[in-house]
């Protein structure tokens, strides 16, 4: 089975909220809606509003995990409820109700000492779920418009990275347009040939 893609982001409006005794709930925007990437290797990517709708834990269950490690006991699941997951305007959010566990108290602590501020998420783009774009100043645009989020981590270093299924999508775009290109000029080539061949006939054209 194919791996997942990979983004991070800066976590918008990332917010501890204190709960008694607990360690709390961890809200904010997991990725922003509309707002384009760094370079990704000639190409620029964004997510467009909508790109996850019913595909949030829909084929399996959307966890909330440390640095993408599935290894490690999850600290919230969609499906239990103890991680809310929603489209906005702005972006797609995040409600966390951290485990009353070490892991669930460690980062509290490192959100509230303002040590992690990253957010990425693991996701699979769904079959035509992305359209590539080039506009007029050469910028290469990949839009994801449908996907399915498998799951969410808090990481130390927030930006994005594993591209290669995207890059992947690129290249094979990039041929497509090529090749649609060269079949462009050629039919053109043979209009202009036909055109030159009544010519020399007498006949106008």
């Amino acid at each position: 089975m194919e791996k997942h893609e990979i983004r991070s982001f800066h976590s918008t409006g990332l917010e501890l909220r204190k709960e008694g005794d607990s360690p709390g709930r961890l809200v904010g925007i997991a990725v922003p809606f509309g707002k384009r990437s760094e370079d990704l290797g000639g190409w620029v990517e964004q997510f467009q509003q909508g790109a996850f709708g019913d595909g949030i834990g829909r084929d399996n269950d959307a966890k909330a995990l440390i640095g993408h490690d599935d290894r490690l006991i999850a600290l919230g699941s969609y499906r239990a409820g103890t991680l809310i997951l929603k489209e906005e305007k702005q972006g797609l959010s995040y409600d966390l109700d951290l485990p009353d566990t070490t892991a669930g108290r460690d980062l509290a602590v490192s959100v509230e000492r303002g040590d992690v501020g990253g957010v990425s998420i693991g996701f699979r783009v769904r079959e035509q779920g992305a359209m590539w774009e080039e506009e007029d100043d050469d910028v290469l645009v990949r839009t994801v418009i449908s996907a399915n989020l498998f799951e969410m981590s808090f990481v130390n270093f927030p930006a994005y990275v594993d591209t290669s299924i995207a890059q992947r999508s690129f290249l094979q775009w990039r041929g497509t347009m090529v090749r649609s290109e060269l079949a462009e000029q050629t039919t053109a080539q043979a209009a202009r040939l036909q055109r030159a061949q009544l010519q020399l006939r007498g006949i106008s054209v």
